[in-house]
């Protein structure tokens, strides 16, 4: 699969918000897709600390970060895996590192901008949030990160 870097940047800068803050259980969660509007750029080495094996990660470009507490929890970048196009979320001081989070940036865009209408205004999410996720995109939904985001943040359901 041939994935054009300029197109998909273009696309990041014109449809995803330069920041986002989410409040969930009162702990922030900052995205910061700022990254992208200088490029998509590939993991470097002093990037990773620690023993790791950069070869599985250089089809990886960041193209934004989380951060989880405002530094005091994860902090992984957001990626597209070039090979498929698979946007993965990279967390290099996890043991399983890549976690897949939309099988393509366009799926990804549209399930974030969804989650985002809600908790980006400090809204809670609609009851029928789960089924409208699964359905942006079915294929990967059961191993993405938006499943068990979801079940943090509505654990009666």
């Amino acid at each position: 699969m041939k994935v054009d870097l300029q197109s998909l940047q273009s696309t990041i800068v014109t449809r995803l918000p330069r920041c986002a803050r989410w409040l969930i259980a009162e702990v922030t969660l900052d995205f910061d897709f700022s990254a992208a509007r200088e490029g998509l750029s590939a993991i470097r080495p002093d990037d990773a600390v620690g023993p790791r094996d950069l070869q599985q990660w250089v089809v990886l470009r960041i193209f934004g970060e989380c951060n989880f507490a405002a530094g005091g929890g994860a902090r992984p970048w957001l990626c597209i895996r070039m090979d498929d196009g698979a946007v993965v979320e990279l967390d290099i001081e996890h043991d399983n590192p890549v976690r897949m989070v939309n099988s393509s940036l366009e799926r990804f865009i549209e399930a974030f901008n969804l989650v985002n209408r809600h908790l980006g205004e400090g809204l809670q999410l609609p009851a029928d949030i789960d089924p409208r996720l699964r359905a942006i995109d079915p294929t990967v939904y059961d191993a993405s990160y938006w499943r068990p985001l979801l079940e943090y943040l509505t654990p009666e359901s």
